[in-house]
């Protein structure tokens, strides 16, 4: 994943509204739309686009200011380059496309002196 941005908007339409801006100023992907309930049961919907740094940074401001012009947009951010662990761990979780979850760790082998190393070596 190369850079991402997020647009969170208050409503649904505006958020619309902003992802349309977004896709059409630049060349990124719209990798998700999610509905956030906020504080005291608010509403409000997050844009997730994903592309390279100066595309994702020119869309995310022409979908911030498109989406200002119908509506409240309460954030806009773009994040260069996401880590592996908050791609893998939190982005995939929420099925954004290009998050990969991480591997299951191996499974662990009883350690020297435990008891099933200890039957495992008397067996002839």
């Amino acid at each position: 994943m190369q850079a991402l941005g997020m647009i969170e908007t208050a409503g649904y339409s505006t958020a619309i509204f902003a992802a349309d801006a977004a896709l059409k100023a630049a060349k990124v992907r719209l990798t998700g739309i999610e509905r956030v309930v906020g504080v005291a049961g608010s509403l409000s919907v997050a844009v997730q686009l994903e592309g390279d740094v100066a595309a994702v940074s020119a869309a995310v401001a022409a979908g911030e200011a498109a989406g200002g012009s119908v509506g409240k947009v309460i954030s806009a951010h773009v994040i260069p380059r996401v880590h592996e662990e908050v791609a893998g761990k939190i982005l995939a979780r929420f099925g954004v496309p290009g998050a990969q979850a991480p591997s299951p760790p191996p499974p662990r082998r009883p350690g020297r002196g435990s008891r099933k190393s200890q039957l495992e070596e008397e067996k002839p």
